[in-house]
């Protein structure tokens, strides 16, 4: 069964017309028909029933369908593990990261782990941890990394790299939380619903100035004003170990976070996302 026979078909059926999976894989409509076509004759089965200008998905198409994730897994694993019996990992690698992950430390592990296995490619779509997941139901991606969620937790399998902590950050520390106001990513999120309860129980009145959907805008910002930003420790460890920025010591008790690994459910993890875990993991990330 050709594995680019399936992946035209997954495509297509998904979006109910040819034309998607022939945008995708950039090939000629014709191209993605006789692919399933040929399916349909190996399998001896009808999978789709032709309409005008779209089609519908039999019961046997449709169940087919819900298997072949796993059927392109099964295969890219086994054909991953003979082309590893001898030699050293190879391939491109497509790995789903947030952009704030996509660090100085972060891009060292990469180029350890490319050091080690030359024949290793890395193509990194970078998004927030929504996209990651959909790209990972899409088989877009072999794995992606997020920070803490555990939305969705049961529709992936997952493995920690590291954990750390948010921290209260300011360009020096004379600025206090009770007489500055701070800049956090969203009201919303659980660290900062978090940190905001550690206040009012404290009867601080420092208060949200601004609300930005990046880290290292708001490290940034932090550096140049007088305002006390909230991030995650990793994304200011350099410019605090250069003392270009500080700790702010208020008795407040910070929220915890992990970085995780994710891929499908009901998986092996990855050889090549386990690869990358020792190296991150090595580098004390």
């Amino acid at each position: 069964m050709n594995i680019w026979h399936l992946k035209y078909f997954f495509e297509a059926a998904k979006a109910g017309n040819i034309k998607a999976a022939s945008e995708k894989f950039s090939i000629s409509n014709s191209a993605v028909s006789q692919a399933i076509k040929s399916l349909e004759n190996e399998l001896g089965l009808e999978l789709l029933i032709h309409k005008k200008r779209f089609f519908e998905l039999t019961d046997v198409g449709q169940k087919f369908l819900d298997k072949i994730p796993t059927l392109i897994h099964q295969i890219e694993s086994f054909k991953e593990d003979l082309q590893n019996i001898d030699s050293a990992p190879q391939g491109t690698v497509f790995i789903g990261i947030p952009r704030s992950l996509l660090s100085i430390e972060f891009v060292d592990s990469l180029l350890a782990l490319k050091k080690l296995y030359p024949l290793l490619k890395f193509k990194i779509k970078s998004g927030v941890t929504a996209e990651i997941k959909k790209n990972l139901k899409n088989e877009d991606i072999h794995f992606g990394i997020i920070i803490d969620d555990e939305e969705d937790a049961d529709r992936f399998s997952s493995a920690e790299i590291s954990r750390g902590q948010f921290l209260l950050v300011a360009k020096n520390d004379k600025l206090k939380l009770q007489n500055s106001n701070l800049i956090v990513t969203d009201a919303k999120k659980i660290e900062v619903i978090a940190l905001l309860n550690e206040t009012k129980k404290r009867n601080l009145k420092s208060e949200i100035e601004f609300e930005i959907n990046s880290w290292s805008v708001i490290k940034e910002m932090v550096k140049k004003s007088n305002f006390i930003g909230y991030v995650p420790d990793y994304v200011v460890k350099s410019d605090l170990n250069k003392k270009k920025l500080v700790i702010i010591a208020d008795p407040i008790k910070t929220f915890r976070y992990s970085i995780k690994v994710i891929w499908p459910l009901n998986r092996q993890m990855p050889k090549s996302a386990q690869l990358l875990i020792n190296e991150v993991r090595k580098n004390h990330f």
